[in-house]
């Protein structure tokens, strides 16, 4: 209770207007009677009954009613702990489903969620958002207990990637900013510095795992001979650790399984030999006795008769496609055309000195500088960034005498392969990344006025490997992308049995709900087009020292010791009360004088 205006209460020194008032009505009441005989015992009784205040129902009513109107004007209120809304972010990253023995840590969070939920003041709210990928659980705040744990428990583990941190401002956002509390339920380790109005719960213990982190198909790029599958497997763990590598088709052995022995936290391409006349999708199984996450253990490719897709050299200037049609010429396994293919919806790699090229069906494209930005031949020391696959077989610093750009920039897409030290600068010349679901390199030298040498005709072929390679697989949580598509409806068979239907309107189809590990069947009137989605993320399937993906968020909670609290102000119930207990007075006055 709070008294808002105290200095209201004078009005109580009203009460004793109303006492007088109804004392004098008593004293000078007068009563016509025809004769005082009857009563003239009773008038020789002193007159006591006359000097005291005669009261009955209405005068009651009265004192109510004006009580009630001086509690009115001192304006009372109620006041209370304000609900609070609560943002519970519960991680369903693939991680939260690593398990050697018991509960998995995805039901442990669950459990601890449900607790809190179970806890909470009656008036709180609940907002619960997951991670992987960040979706609503509630589609608003809720302060039902048994609603809540309902969600909680139709909640299912993801197999792709979770960010805290996004879910949070995701959430955030949902809430328009009302957030007064935020929850994390995660198995990634405590951040360093958590703001207050933030708590993050950790579940689980660190556990082994053994993990699929790489697979590529490769077969000589200018030579015939059989392919092969290069599986990178990482062992997290503190023991040592024997792995068993299997190639099934449609679940048959397609090969004899490999073993290999993994130090601790070691990572290792082990090559699978597959049939030299095979095509098609490949599966690929590990299998190790200590291993606490399963989705990892998989992973689909396809095997193509041609590993080598056709090269169009693209590019107005006849120098650029006579200097680029030598280079291809030198392999033997390349099928190159001095311009567009005739059938720009087949599978291909583009060459190009320009800054686009054609959409139809270009996998991949290579981006080489034009002559007319060149600023001449200059020597300059490339050094590898990493292990990317552009960088192999090149030293770790290599002399180059190259024409480079006068202006380097860095491509919209990609991360540096490759640098160069010109003049004690440090300059990007390789830069690979994806940009609309096709891989891009951008190679910043002019091969016309450069001499050719092993380091750029390494680069080069490595950057056409590279480009070739996974052109059928992404992974779990990236987009899928069809390049020019007619038209009409799209069916989507996904890897779990359902299927998605959408109006495709023509042009470049984009499908975003890729969360699940495995191969995606798209339909297309006549046209039938698969792609497979794999689980490659060794920060995701490193159990044993868990990384978080926390950062800090634009709009924390207020610290506040005090619980926020609101006010529930009576006058208007109380003025109502008053004007009940003022008819009912009135209907009893009208009552006793009619």
């Amino acid at each position: 209770m709070s008294f808002l205006s105290p200095w209201a209460l004078l009005w109580l020194g009203s009460i004793p207007v109303l006492l007088w008032i109804w004392r004098f009505a008593a004293t000078h009441r007068q009563i016509s009677i025809p004769s005082l005989v009857p009563f003239e015992r009773l008038l020789r009784r002193p007159p006591r009954r006359r000097t005291r205040l005669v009261v009955n129902t209405l005068f009651w009513l009265q004192l109510a009613a004006l009580i009630l109107l001086v509690l009115a004007l001192v304006q009372p209120a109620i006041v209370q702990p304000r609900p609070k809304t609560i943002l519970a972010v519960l991680d369903t990253s693939a991680s939260m489903a690593g398990r050697l023995r018991g509960p998995s840590r995805f039901e442990l969070a669950k459990q601890q969620l449900a607790r809190r939920i179970a806890r909470k003041a009656p008036r709180d709210q609940y907002f619960i958002v997951s991670t992987a990928p960040v979706t609503a659980v509630t589609p608003e705040p809720s302060g039902e207990s048994a609603r809540l744990g309902q969600a909680v428990d139709a909640v299912r583990v993801g197999e792709m990637t979770g960010n805290v941190a996004t879910a949070v401002q995701i959430g955030q956002a949902l809430l328009g900013g009302r957030a007064d509390r935020i929850l994390v339920v995660t198995d990634e380790a405590r951040p360093a510095d958590v703001p207050a109005g933030v708590e993050v719960l950790t579940v689980g213990e660190p556990l082994a795992n053994t993990a699929i982190v790489g697979l590529e198909s490769e077969r000589p790029l200018c030579g015939i001979a059989a392919p092969h599958l290069m599986v990178t497997v990482e062992n997290f763990s503190a023991a040592a650790c024997r792995i068993q590598l299997s190639v099934r088709q449609d679940g048959r052995p397609l090969a004899e399984p490999v073993s290999k022995e993994l130090a601790p936290r070691e990572r290792s391409s082990v090559p699978l030999a597959i049939p030299e006349t095979f095509e098609g999708w490949l599966e690929v199984i590990l299998e190790a006795p200590e291993d606490a996450l399963a989705v990892d253990n998989r992973a689909h490719i396809l095997i193509r008769s041609s590993a080598v897709l056709p090269v169009a050299v693209v590019s107005e200037h006849a120098p650029f496609r006579r200097v680029i049609g030598e280079w291809l010429s030198a392999c033997e396994a390349l099928t190159w055309t001095d311009g567009p293919l005739a059938d720009a919806q087949a599978p291909h790699l583009v060459v190009t000195d320009g800054q686009s090229a054609p959409d139809g069906g270009a996998v991949g494209i290579l981006r080489l500088l034009p002559s007319l930005a060149s600023q001449g031949a200059a020597f300059a020391h490339w050094v590898v960034a990493g292990d990317h696959a552009i960088g192999a077989y090149l030293p770790s610093v290599e002399p180059v005498v190259a024409s480079l750009p006068a202006a380097l920039k860095t491509a919209p897409a990609g991360e540096p392969v490759l640098w160069g030290l010109v003049k004690g600068r440090r300059v990007p010349i390789v830069l690979a990344g994806e940009e609309v679901g096709r891989r891009i390199v951008s190679f910043s030298i002019d091969p016309v006025a450069s001499p050719s040498s092993i380091p750029v005709l390494v680069t080069f072929f490595n950057s056409l490997r590279w480009l070739m390679g996974q052109t059928d697989m992404v992974r779990t949580g990236e987009p899928i992308i069809l390049a020019s598509l007619e038209p009409g409806p799209v069916t989507v068979h996904r890897p779990n049995g359902t299927i998605e239907r959408f109006s495709h309107p023509g042009g470049t189809f984009r499908y975003d709900a890729a969360t699940a590990a495995g191969r995606y069947r798209f339909l297309h009137g006549r046209r039938e087009e698969i792609r497979a989605v794999n689980f490659l993320d060794p920060l995701e399937s490193n159990l044993l020292e868990r990384s978080s993906t926390w950062r800090p968020v634009s709009s924390a909670p207020a610290d506040s010791r005090d619980e926020p609290r609101s006010q529930h102000p009576l006058t208007n119930f109380l003025i109502a009360l008053i004007l009940g207990l003022l008819m009912a007075e009135w209907w009893l006055y009208t009552t006793k004088k009619r």
